[in-house]
C-alpha cells in the first residue's frame, strides 16, 4: 500500500493518491493462469516450411497473387 503520511494533509496530491489507492484496492483480477509457465509450449520453427512457402509465393502469377490476396482479405486475419 501507499504510505499516506508522506504528503501534507491539505495538498490536493494526497486526495488524488487516496483515490488511486482505493481504486486499485477494489479491483478484482480475473482467473488467469500462471505467469511463470506457458499454457502450451510452442513447437520449434521449421525453416524448410518457410523456405518452401517463399518459393511457391515467388513463382505465382499476378492473377494467382490477386486471388490469394482476396481470400486472405475475406478471412479477416490481422496483418503482422
Amino acid at each position: 500500500m501507499i504510505d499516506k503520511n508522506i504528503y501534507p494533509v491539505g495538498s490536493g496530491l494526497i486526495s488524488a493518491i487516496r483515490k488511486i489507492d482505493d481504486h486499485i484496492a477494489r479491483q478484482e483480477l480475473g482467473s488467469g493462469g500462471s505467469a511463470d509457465k506457458p499454457s502450451s509450449p510452442k513447437p520449434p520453427i521449421d525453416l524448410s516450411e518457410y523456405l518452401e512457402l517463399g518459393l511457391k509465393l515467388s513463382t505465382l502469377s499476378d492473377s494467382e497473387r490477386e486471388s490469394i490476396k482476396f481470400m486472405l482479405d475475406k478471412l479477416g486475419l490481422d496483418k503482422k
